[in-house]
């Protein structure tokens, strides 16, 4: 099978149109068309839909398309490896505060060029599939656990609680656990994307919530201070003036995870693992109150603890 053939049909399945395809390939339409029929031919099956107006994949097109990023990948990690050559690492965070890892990773890897992308784990992990990315920090939704790609691995950062944010002068801030029942009467923040965990665990504790408030709860701290909402809150997050930051009575946790490409350097993902975990412990002492309670039950904090991610560079 002709490689070329394969560069034309990737340039059609990813610009969707041919005229752009054959200019990125600098070859003509005709030329370009009839190296897609020959590779459907020697194939026997169809790998675009074609009308007048657009170009679509098929399900053997989408297919053809993954492995093809795949094998693309592989041949340049091999070239980077015989001869040794930059190596080039592109790592996804979901939670800001986590990004820092990439310093340790420089440090410890000169010669690697590591890109840092700061996007949510469920737009990153189709690009993971894909090959577009190496490695993906990112948080499952609480009632929708997030699918890990097939050729992927995946490991536990933590399993983060699920607290709330109160204003300090609120009737509930000096209780060492908030009963969520008790706040069937407050006004809540509503975080973005995150409508159906807050009903769903109000909807538990027997309430509607009264949604008021749309964004960040950081963005809209000043709600909480002046006393006018309340917020669900990841357990680490150090509660700013003027406010307190609880656990719930009901144990809500949020999977942290980091999943990295089955083809991307395992020596880079261990570290990597290694440094998401530690930053994490870093941030959760920044909450003392959470700190105490992860050291009031270290059997639901293993991941915190030994060295699991040595495994990884085997």
């Amino acid at each position: 099978m002709d490689w070329r053939d394969l560069e034309a049909f990737r340039a059609v399945a990813e610009e969707l149109s041919f005229t752009r395809a054959a200019s990125r390939m600098h070859i003509t339409q005709p030329a370009l068309s009839a190296r897609i029929r020959r590779l459907e031919r020697r194939l026997g099956v169809p790998l675009l839909h074609r009308s007048t107006r657009r170009v679509a994949l098929s399900d053997r097109g989408e297919r053809l398309l993954h492995h093809i990023l795949r094998l693309d990948r592989m041949w340049h990690h091999a070239l980077a490896d015989v001869t040794e050559k930059e190596r080039r690492f592109v790592l996804v965070t979901a939670v800001p505060e986590l990004g820092s890892v990439v310093e340790a990773a420089s440090r410890e890897y000169p010669g690697l060029t590591l890109e840092h992308v700061l996007a949510p784990a469920d737009a990153a992990l189709p690009s993971l599939e894909l090959g577009e990315h190496d490695a993906v920090q990112g948080n499952d939704r609480l009632f929708h656990p997030l699918p890990t790609p097939p050729n992927a691995r995946t490991e536990t950062i933590v399993h983060e609680p699920v607290w709330v944010m109160l204003p300090v002068s609120h009737r509930l801030a000096a209780r060492p656990v908030v009963p969520l029942s008790e706040l069937a009467g407050e006004a809540w923040i509503e975080h973005p994307c995150a409508r159906d965990e807050l009903t769903r665990l109000c909807a538990a504790a027997g309430f509607q919530p009264d949604i008021r408030y749309h964004g960040s709860t950081m963005q809209l701290v000043e709600h909480l201070r002046g006393g006018r909402a309340v917020s669900l809150i990841a357990a680490r997050v150090r509660p700013p003036a003027g406010c307190v930051v609880r656990p719930l009575d009901v144990d809500v946790r949020r999977r942290l995870f980091f999943a990295w490409h089955v083809d991307s350097p395992g020596d880079v993902a261990a570290l990597l693992l290694r440094e998401l975990r530690q930053r994490y412990w870093e941030l959760a002492a920044g909450n003392p109150a959470y700190h105490a309670f992860i050291r009031s039950q270290p059997h639901q904090f293993r991941e915190l603890t030994g060295e699991p991610a040595q495994a990884l560079a085997g």
